[in-house]
């Protein structure tokens, strides 16, 4: 479980992730360099035949599914740092040929053969997935920074036509097994309370007989553009925790638990 202070964290990031906005321009990401793209090919062939990512990269070198032109390219990068901070997440840092000092973040592919499906959003290589959100749009990278400045930043969001309402996904680094989630729960309470102006619950509720087993909190807080009402469900995935979000403005209530309750009832880990 994670200390006091994450969880505070958590508490206000899970509120403010889908308020906060920025006039600041964001930072275009550097181009990967070839070899990172090889890499990453065959990171995703690791990923989707394993269901996680390689535990070191002497594991990664000895896969069978790594092409030769996979090998050459992990070779380049001999030795490097190699860590999974998240579930869907790998950072892997190395020295490129000029011997400059390179980072980079490897995302789990989001679709893998076999677990394509055009009715349902799949990340993590099919292991999450729910049902595809009508009238809503994926950011990019550029306009997740652009809307939230400088963080904390969301691992995947969407927002819908109007642009009021904005899904977040989160793999967060906290270690969480389903068993902890009533223990967790007070402990998001407490953060929740003690960080959040206005705070008004809706919901605050251990739904353990549900698959994936959850705790769901719903609230309304006073925000710079309003008031806002919050919707999130804290899950256990691969023993960490996984957290959704939708919020919005509160005169759209309604159609916030409508997102909500479909995600809800059609979410899937694996």
């Amino acid at each position: 479980m994670g200390t006091s202070s994450f969880v505070r964290f958590l508490a206000l990031s899970a509120v403010f992730l889908s308020s906060g906005c920025s006039e600041m321009a964001p930072q275009p990401p550097r181009a990967p360099e070839p070899v990172e793209k090889v890499v990453f090919d065959a990171m995703s062939s690791f990923y989707c035949d394993q269901k996680r990512w390689p535990a070191s990269w002497d594991e990664l070198i000895h896969f069978e599914g790594l092409s030769p032109e996979g090998h050459h390219a992990v070779g380049e990068m001999l030795t490097p740092e190699i860590s999974s901070p998240r579930s869907i997440l790998l950072v892997v840092r190395y020295k490129n040929a000029q011997g400059i000092d390179r980072k980079v973040v490897y995302i789990a592919p989001p679709e893998c053969e076999g677990t394509k499906d055009s009715t349902r959003v799949s990340m993590a290589g099919g292991r999450v997935s729910f049902a595809r959100l009508q009238g809503f749009e994926q950011l990019n990278g550029a306009a997740v920074k652009a809307k939230w400045k400088e963080g904390p930043y969301p691992d995947v969001a969407w927002r819908d036509a109007s642009q009021g309402i904005f899904m977040t996904v989160r793999f967060g680094e906290v270690s969480v097994e389903p068993s902890d989630l009533p223990i967790l729960k007070e402990e998001l309470e407490a953060a929740y309370e003690s960080s959040v102006p206005s705070l008004t619950w809706i919901e605050r509720s251990v739904a353990a007989d549900e698959e994936p087993p959850k705790l769901v909190h719903v609230l309304s807080s006073e925000t710079a553009s309003g008031t806002t009402v919050s919707y999130t469900m804290s899950m256990s995935f691969d023993g960490r925790l996984l957290t959704i979000s939708i919020s919005g403005p509160a005169d759209r209530e309604k159609a916030i638990e409508k997102v909500a309750t479909s995600v809800r009832r059609s979410l899937r880990l694996r």
